[in-house]
């Protein structure tokens, strides 16, 4: 855990991710600075979120991410090369998460809606480009996040 800003992190649940746990409850797991500097942008712009049913739908899917990107790290993919996940509040009373490369973008648009949130992925080709999107609240919405996550760590 993050020392100097631990209650910003307390929601992380590292076991669902290969963390350790003790009699049922789980230990807190060491982050690597890594996945600290590619998320600390999110938490910070979270920070300023007021809608908690907001907040929550953004940290489960934030520690969706953590623990893919330890699965990535432990897997001895580099991940030092991703640049940090920005985060903002919306207008619109949703949140943004986005990297961005000069040929592709990857976003998550949380609602305070869960069936509203979505994923998606822009790339930009020689000849033409394309768009994906989907949902975030469902079991393919799940599956979804983690082949994002490993484009990402891919295409960097």
């Amino acid at each position: 855990m993050v020392n100097n800003s631990t209650d910003k992190w307390n929601f992380i649940n590292t076991s669902e991710y290969g963390g350790p746990t003790s009699g049922g409850r789980n230990v807190p797991t060491y982050i690597p600075q890594e996945v600290v500097r590619i998320i600390e942008p999110v938490m910070k712009a979270l920070s300023e979120t007021k809608n908690t049913v907001l907040v929550a739908g953004v940290r489960e899917v934030i520690r969706t991410i953590i623990g893919l990107l330890l699965q990535l790290n432990r897997s001895n993919l580099e991940i030092g090369n991703l640049p940090p996940l920005i985060g903002a509040n919306l207008e619109d009373g949703t949140f943004l998460m986005e990297w961005l490369w000069p040929n592709y973008r990857v976003g998550f648009i949380i609602d305070p809606n869960p069936k509203d949130s979505i994923w998606y992925l822009i790339k930009r080709g020689e000849s033409s480009d394309s768009n994906l999107s989907g949902g975030l609240n469902s079991r393919e919405g799940r599956e979804a996040l983690s082949q994002l996550i490993s484009y990402v760590a891919l295409n960097s």
